[in-house]
């Protein structure tokens, strides 16, 4: 079990051992802080403002923020109606959902595991959306909170859907609020056709040109919609998904990381180690030592 000494719960709330998730109710401020857990915060009524990392965000009925381990933040009501903000907080560990996130970032990892194609052009750390947006949010907190509270027959695999499917939510509303492009669904389909092809071949020597004329693209063209779509050019679009490739051989096999990265179509092993270190936050050999650590300790989880 994680330490969670760096958090100060509200009255009796904490996170059951064998289950690494909670809800509690809140209606007051809170001070600056930061934790190893994943954070959700649902504001429910009421008015005020939110800091996250030095940006500060006017929150009202509805606002949802998902909050990455070891990231600053706090929230204050609106002075003039004190009370009246009602906040649910949705806190649990990352490996909650599964063994193979890493709270390190949260976020990009579940996105790259839901959304590949749709990955920020940039890393993220936390995403603040718009109540606007949040009309169903507030049933599935409730769904999760009553589970918790009854923890009848099947009770975690309730909480697991329902999380995941407000994580998803979340991503598609946070990529719809931040990605006004001009592409057309039938782009889109033919787009995922090549990003599919691309991701079953990426060992193989795949040019621009070529994956563009499979749907009777100019390589231009193709390019820029891809950008636009995925947030990266073709080249780069294939170096992240051989790096990927190679991660889950590190994960998957005992192949040297000379063969490795010969398999995922390198013959430079210099440049294979700079292309990993760039897109998966570390060496080959660190990638496969930190994945091996998290193996051998052994987690078990009741369904």
């Amino acid at each position: 079990m994680k330490n969670q000494n760096n958090y100060l719960m509200l009255g009796d709330d904490s996170i059951q051992k064998n289950e690494k998730i909670t809800i509690f109710n809140s209606n007051i401020d809170t001070s600056l802080h930061k934790h190893d857990f994943i954070e959700l915060v649902y504001f429910k009524s009421g008015t005020g403002k939110h800091y996250i990392n030095g940006e500060t965000f006017h929150i009202s009925n509805g606002d949802l923020c998902l909050i990455n381990t070891g990231v600053e933040h706090y929230y204050t009501i609106n002075n003039e109606a004190h009370g009246a903000i009602a906040v649910k907080n949705c806190i649990f560990y990352s490996d909650f959902l599964s063994e193979k996130y890493d709270s390190d970032n949260f976020i990009m990892e579940i996105w790259a595991d839901l959304f590949p194609s749709r990955l920020p052009a940039t890393p993220i750390s936390f995403i603040q959306i718009n109540g606007d947006y949040n009309k169903d949010y507030l049933s599935l907190f409730n769904v999760i909170e009553n589970e918790i509270s009854s923890r009848k027959p099947g009770y975690l695999k309730i909480i697991r859907e329902c999380l995941s499917s407000m994580l998803i939510k979340i991503l598609r509303d946070h990529w719809e609020a931040t990605n006004d492009h001009p592409i057309s669904i039938k782009n889109i389909a033919l787009l995922e056709q090549t990003i599919a092809y691309i991701q079953k071949n990426a060992s193989q020597n795949l040019l621009l040109e070529d994956i563009a004329g499979m749907i009777h693209f100019s390589s231009v063209y193709y390019n820029k919609l891809l950008k636009l779509y995925t947030g990266m050019t073709f080249n780069k679009f294939l170096q992240k998904t051989r790096c990927e490739l190679a991660g889950k051989l590190l994960k998957e096999t005992n192949e040297t990381v000379g063969a490795i990265c010969e398999k995922v179509g390198y013959n430079d092993l210099k440049h294979f180690f700079v292309l990993f270190k760039e897109y998966m936050g570390t060496t080959p050999h660190n990638y496969r030592k930190k994945y091996l650590s998290k193996l051998h300790r052994g987690k078990d989880y009741t369904s």
